[in-house]
């Protein structure tokens, strides 16, 4: 079988434009193929302020969603405690709020208080796994998640996203909770599931 042959092939001006081309598209291949599999830590890790309880982030960018305490004239807001934010990195770190369709559909926090003093902390995108907030004797407060009979102080969520979905229903592979085991105070990552 003869291929065919393009118009000005063996041209210098063609070849050099040929090979512009098919150098800028292996280039953006190679930056599309870095991005779906970035590991989650090489996204840039926010700072804490004392309001901070924990941040989450994806794989489809570094922007990170922050989830912070949220106080009313010095005491916490017993409708809304948790208040998330964006840290947008690709517009240079602008801090800015969630949409309503993030906040009532995906990442926004609903919560119950509980008998115990605690809230019951639920995604609006996904109700499988309660995050309970606690105040410390000390006047703090801590953000505990269970995960196979761990009581884990949540610092980070990173969702996994795999290719195949949409923007209301993306294909998440895994959902990774990082923080600190509470009886022993260790480093602890777990990985769930979220269709199982």
């Amino acid at each position: 079988m003869k291929l065919p042959v393009l118009a000005g092939a063996g041209k210098p001006k063609f070849d050099r434009l040929l090979f512009l081309c098919l150098a800028l598209a292996a280039l953006l291949l190679a930056k599309f193929s870095q991005a779906q599999g970035r590991p989650v830590d090489k996204f840039p890790v926010p700072a804490f302020n004392t309001q901070t309880q924990f941040y989450l982030q994806r794989t489809t960018d570094a922007n990170t969603i922050m989830y912070d305490l949220n106080f009313n004239n010095g005491k916490l807001n017993e409708k809304e405690p948790i208040k998330p934010y964006w840290i947008r990195y690709t517009e240079k770190g602008a801090k800015k709020s969630l949409s309503s369709i993030q906040n009532n559909y995906a990442f926004g926090v609903k919560s119950t208080r509980l008998k115990d003093g605690r809230f019951k902390l639920m995604f609006a995108g996904y109700g499988k796994v309660p995050l309970y907030l606690k105040q410390l004797s000390n006047g703090t407060y801590q953000t505990s998640v269970h995960l196979d009979g761990q009581e884990m102080i949540l610092q980070r969520l990173y969702i996994h996203i795999e290719p195949g979905g949409s923007l209301w229903s993306p294909n998440i592979g895994y959902i990774e909770f990082k923080g600190r085991e509470l009886a022993s105070g260790k480093s602890v990552q777990k990985r769930i599931n979220p269709k199982s």
